[in-house]
């Protein structure tokens, strides 16, 4: 992976662990606003647009990945 696809990574990871942290404050994703989302993770609301599209993409995205390492870390092999 080269530098630029690494820090769009780290970002976009950023992202999602901002959107957990406040999910976990307010609950109620239609109460969360990209502006809060962008200030948390430091990033422009233009960077989660043009990474995820809409706010609802990126809720969907960050939980449905937020249940999967859920599972794998809770499945035995």
């Amino acid at each position: 992976m080269n530098g630029f696809a690494r820090r769009t990574e780290q970002k976009k990871q950023a992202i999602k662990q901002a959107v957990l942290e406040l999910l976990q404050k307010i609950r109620d994703p239609r109460e969360v606003t990209i502006q809060e989302i962008a200030k948390q993770a430091h990033v422009s609301p233009v960077t989660i647009y043009n990474y995820f599209g809409s706010k609802e993409n990126l809720i969907r995205e960050t939980l449905l990945d937020d249940v999967v390492r859920q599972v794998m870390n809770t499945r035995r092999f």
